[in-house]
């Protein structure tokens, strides 16, 4: 005969996925807290930039957000969000989340566009406190939900969120370098790759005669992947074909 379970006692099973649960749940909030404390060095970095060296620290926060902020939400939009989105009660935080992904990135491209350096550093400022309103938001009422569900695998969708987020690697923003120095950096740095590698390649406009020139200069050699078609940024994954 088996032992019936105790009113209001956890099935051992359960109570295993559940630790496993918040174990993940740990790691994905101290992550929180490490993109966090980045966003935030960097950003007090601008604001106490002087005049000749402002430029530099932008380039920093920025390069910070491309290669760490906005490659974990795009993780977490198809791993984390996509199952809370299926728990009771969390489908509309979800869609205010995304909306706060976009939010992020428009005010990136503002910081990117600011020309007096106090306008960078503000829009700097907010960019920190909405990702700081956005990550607890993430932490109190997601990751706990979905620690709690004994139906989510928290630790399983943390190692497709990792896998997922991973940063696109070397990043190459020309938006803020005069039109003729573009195509030589950006063909200097394509020639510079080994075969199989590849680097992101950020504009302001549609790079297209890019594309056509390379298919006429160095045809069959490079691969080319739109990650994001406008309307304010282009961003092109740009690699050398494996040969």
């Amino acid at each position: 005969m088996t032992e019936e379970a105790r009113p209001g006692s956890v099935e051992p099973g359960r109570e295993a996925s559940l630790e496993r649960n918040r174990g993940a749940a740990q790691r994905i909030v101290r992550h929180h807290g490490r993109l966090l404390a980045g966003l935030e060095e960097r950003s007090l970095e601008l604001a106490a930039a002087p005049e000749a060296g402002w430029s530099d620290a932008r380039r920093a926060l920025l390069a910070y957000v491309d290669e760490e902020i906005l490659p974990h939400a795009r993780g977490e939009e198809t791993t984390l969000y996509r199952r809370a989105a299926e728990l009771p009660g969390l489908a509309l935080l979800v869609h205010s989340l995304r909306l706060e992904h976009l939010r992020i990135g428009e005010l990136r491209e503002a910081v990117g566009r600011a020309v007096p350096p106090v306008e960078a550093a503000s829009l700097a400022r907010a960019l920190l406190e909405l990702f700081r309103l956005h990550a607890e938001k993430e932490n109190v009422y997601v990751v706990a939900a979905l620690a709690d569900d004994g139906a989510t695998d928290l630790e399983s969708l943390l190692g497709e969120l990792h896998e997922r987020s991973r940063p696109d690697g070397r990043v190459l923003d020309v938006r803020h370098l005069p039109p003729a120095e573009r195509h030589r950096l950006i063909f200097a740095t394509w020639e510079g790759l080994a075969p199989g590698d590849s680097f992101l390649l950020v504009n302001d406009h549609d790079p297209v005669p890019l594309y056509y020139q390379l298919s006429a200069e160095r045809p069959g050699r490079f691969t080319w992947d739109v990650v994001e078609a406008g309307p304010t940024v282009w961003r092109v994954r740009l690699g050398r074909s494996a040969e």
